[in-house]
């Protein structure tokens, strides 16, 4: 009779030990994946230029952010203001719907 009370007690252990374990696992998962997310480059890593380049555009990137009634905007990969006329090397044209 003992020993069965010591089994069940060893299974809860294992039990519950794996499913900390997993939860532990994830945490960094959790962590990392918004800061990630956060980070922009500066102007000079992606070389950006005020201008266009090779009919590229700001404006017709995926990772611009219009800002009405004005000549520039903000960008997903860049920091800072940028103009809808600039060009970077993060470029990379809008997916039509």
């Amino acid at each position: 009779m003992c020993k069965d009370k010591i089994q069940l007690n060893r299974r809860a252990l294992l039990g519950a030990g794996s499913a900390v374990a997993a939860i532990l696992s994830m945490i960094p998962i959790l962590v990392w994946q918004p800061a990630a997310a956060a980070t922009k480059a500066d102007k000079a890593a992606l070389d950006y230029q005020d201008s266009p380049k090779d009919g590229k555009t700001c404006a017709t990137c995926w990772a611009y952010v219009d800002m009405p009634g004005t000549a520039s905007g903000s960008c997903k990969a860049v920091e800072g203001t940028v103009n809808r006329n600039g060009w970077c090397k993060a470029y990379s044209p809008k997916q039509m719907r």
